[in-house]
C-alpha cells in the first residue's frame, strides 16, 4: 500500500505541486505512485479526488506566477453557461502577456496575447481573464446565434457585470404572474427590490414580429409596475465612466433606472457600486441643463 502523504500540510484530497511535496520532504519515487494522477507536468492529484479547476489552477499558479485562466477555463470559473458543445473542453486554456513565453505542458493549452492591467483579474485567489476578456477570448469560438441570439451566454456576461458593479438581489427569470397565476413575463434578469426587469435583445429581436413581441412584452411588464432596462450586446462592450472608473454601458443603464425608480419614491440616490456611490451628480456640482455627464461611448 503506498504511503500516505505527510501532515502538516495533508495533501490528500487535493491538487499540489511535485516542488511543494519535495518541501515536505516527499521523495520523488512517491510522486510516481498510481494512487497519483498528473494532469499538468509539476501537479499532482490524489487518485479519486476529482478537485475543482480552480484549485488546479492556484496550484498552477505556483508554476507560473503570471499565468491566468481564460477562454473556456475563464467562463468556467466566472460560471459563465457555456453553449453545450464547448462543455466537454479537458483543457486548461492559461494566458500569459505577450513578451512571455507560451506555456507548453500536459493538459493546458497555452495562449500569448497581449492583456492590459484591467483585463486579468484575481478571485477566490486565482488570477482569471475578467468577464468582458473572457467574451473577447470566446468570441471566436461561437457562432453568431450564439453570440447575440437569444442564448445564455450574453446573459450571463450581463448578469457577472451587474454582480462585479456591486449589484445583489439579482433574480433569474423571475415569473410576473397575472391573478389567475398565469406567467405574464419572464425577465432574464430582474431586480425585484426596485421593479426593474433587465433583459437581453440579441440580434432576433431586429425582426418585425419580434419586435411586436418586444413592444407586448414591456406593455405587459408595466403593467405589473415594472419598468424594463433594455440591454444589447454593444451595451456590454461599450465602457463609459461611472463611479470607480469605466464600466459597461449595461451597468450604468441598470444603476440609472435605479436611480430614477428611488427618485419617484423619495429614497434618494441608487448606492449600488463598491464605493456605495450614485450616479447622481450631488447638487453643489449639478452640471448645467443640457451638458453632458458622460463623454465616453454614453
Amino acid at each position: 500500500m503506498p504511503k500516505p502523504l505527510p501532515p502538516p500540510e495533508s495533501l490528500a484530497g487535493r491538487a499540489f505541486t511535485s516542488m511543494r511535496a519535495a518541501r515536505l520532504g516527499v521523495p520523488y519515487g512517491r510522486l510516481r505512485r498510481r494512487d497519483l494522477t498528473t494532469p499538468s507536468r509539476g501537479v499532482r492529484v490524489p487518485g479519486g479526488a476529482n478537485p475543482p479547476i480552480g484549485q488546479v489552477m492556484a496550484v498552477l499558479r505556483e508554476v507560473s506566477a503570471l499565468c491566468a485562466a481564460s477562454h473556456t477555463t475563464g467562463a468556467r470559473l466566472w460560471d459563465m453557461r457555456l453553449p453545450t458543445r464547448l462543455l466537454p473542453d479537458p483543457w486548461l486554456h492559461l494566458s500569459t502577456p505577450l513578451g512571455q513565453g507560451r506555456l507548453r505542458r500536459r493538459g493546458v493549452v497555452g495562449h500569448r496575447q497581449r492583456l492590459l492591467p484591467e483585463e486579468v483579474v484575481e478571485r477566490d485567489g486565482i488570477r482569471l481573464t475578467s468577464p468582458a476578456r473572457t467574451c473577447l477570448d470566446l468570441e471566436p469560438l461561437l457562432s453568431v446565434t450564439e453570440l447575440v441570439g437569444s442564448g445564455s451566454f450574453p446573459e450571463t456576461l450581463l448578469r457577472l457585470a451587474l454582480e462585479d458593479a456591486g449589484f445583489s438581489g439579482l433574480v433569474l427569470d423571475l415569473a410576473l404572474r397575472a391573478p389567475d397565476g398565469f406567467p405574464e413575463v419572464q425577465p432574464d434578469i430582474a431586480l425585484p427590490e426596485h421593479s426593474l426587469s433587465v433583459p437581453f435583445e440579441g440580434g432576433h429581436h431586429d425582426t418585425a414580429g419580434q419586435r411586436v413581441r418586444d413592444i407586448e412584452r414591456q406593455r405587459r411588464t408595466g403593467s405589473h409596475g415594472w419598468r424594463e432596462v433594455r440591454v444589447t450586446w454593444a451595451d456590454l462592450h461599450t465602457a463609459v465612466a461611472g463611479p470607480q472608473g469605466p464600466e459597461p454601458r449595461a451597468v450604468a443603464l441598470v444603476r440609472r433606472a435605479i436611480d430614477d425608480a428611488r427618485r419617484r419614491r423619495g429614497h434618494g440616490c441608487c448606492r449600488c457600486g463598491r464605493a456605495e456611490a450614485s450616479t447622481a451628480v450631488p447638487p453643489r456640482r449639478r452640471a448645467r441643463r443640457g451638458q453632458p455627464t458622460f463623454v465616453s461611448g454614453a
